[in-house]
């Protein structure tokens, strides 16, 4: 056999050797190797210092620079599905959180590493997080959930569970913040909400020129409002016309009954027309008062 022949033989050999070996190699890449500009996908930013920021990818992906942008790094984090927001407390302390996951760096960003939460973390849709202190942290929710973190604790823990909220639908929320001293925090979302013992308990703030109209009830399968029911809205209407700025907020609330017979898994459009029918309704009153 010649020397030509036995090396496209064994060549291919050689090349599916050399390509199964590279993958068990478990070399750590260091973050200031992986030189990378951000995606288009950034949910939110924190700056440190005048050089350094931290950028967050809806995708799950963490980026910094020390260098005012010139160039970015990316982190070395577990793998996550997706990040909603960030606060770092100090150069070097830091938290992210995302759906079900929260993550802290203690070296300014380049390395992170997921906490332990509580409960099933996968019904935690986290969107926000503020770091208190080194020792001291807040995340919320957007169902309403609030988790709290404290040093020398066993972990996050909840400060209050979704199910304590006595409101038919979900806050929404969006984003938290908290004094760097003390323990007043306003979570903002559908509503504004204060906290003066870091989260413990919450209190709706509401505005000085707020109005609140009592709910209007329907039957199942009504469509039009009630007479009681126009003539309460156009008084309410009266009441409130010398306000110099004037807003309405409709929210449609569907009940237990209805949403069980007629919100079918695969076809909900007979649902749908019954609250687009309501709302409308509604509308035409308002304008009309």
């Amino acid at each position: 056999m010649n020397l030509v022949r036995l090396f496209k033989i064994i060549s291919p050999i050689l090349l599916c050797a050399l390509l199964l070996a590279c993958p068990s190699e478990q070399r750590e890449v260091s973050p200031e190797a992986m030189v990378i500009w951000p995606p288009n996908d950034l949910v939110a930013i924190e700056m440190i210092s005048d050089d350094r920021a931290i950028a967050l990818s809806a995708t799950g992906e963490i980026h910094w620079t020390s260098n005012q942008g010139e160039t970015w790094h990316r982190s070395h984090l577990p793998a996550v599905h997706s990040l909603r927001g960030i606060s770092m407390v100090s150069e070097e302390v830091g938290w992210a959180v995302g759906d079900g996951v929260i993550l802290r760096t203690d070296d300014g960003g380049a390395r992170w590493r997921r906490q332990r939460l509580p409960g099933h973390s996968a019904s935690m849709p986290l969107v926000g997080v503020h770091g208190i202190r080194t020792d001291r942290a807040i995340a919320i929710a957007a169902n309403g959930l609030v988790l709290g973190w404290q040093k020398g604790g066993a972990g996050w823990r909840v400060l209050r569970r979704r199910e304590d909220l006595d409101r038919p639908r979900p806050l929404e929320r969006l984003d938290i913040s908290c004094a760097p001293d003390g323990g007043r925090c306003w979570s903002m979302g559908r509503l504004l909400e204060r906290s003066d013992n870091v989260g413990e308990s919450w209190r709706v703030q509401v505005p000085e020129d707020y109005a609140r109209f009592e709910a209007i009830e329907f039957a199942v399968g009504q469509v039009d409002l009630e007479d009681a029911d126009r003539e309460r809205l156009q008084k309410f209407v009266a009441a409130n016309r010398h306000r110099k700025r004037l807003e309405w907020i409709i929210e449609p609330i569907i009940g237990s009954l209805e949403l069980e017979r007629m919100g079918r898994p695969r076809d909900a459009t007979a649902l749908f027309e019954l609250v687009a029918a309501r709302l409308e309704d509604t509308r035409a009153q308002l304008e009309e008062s």
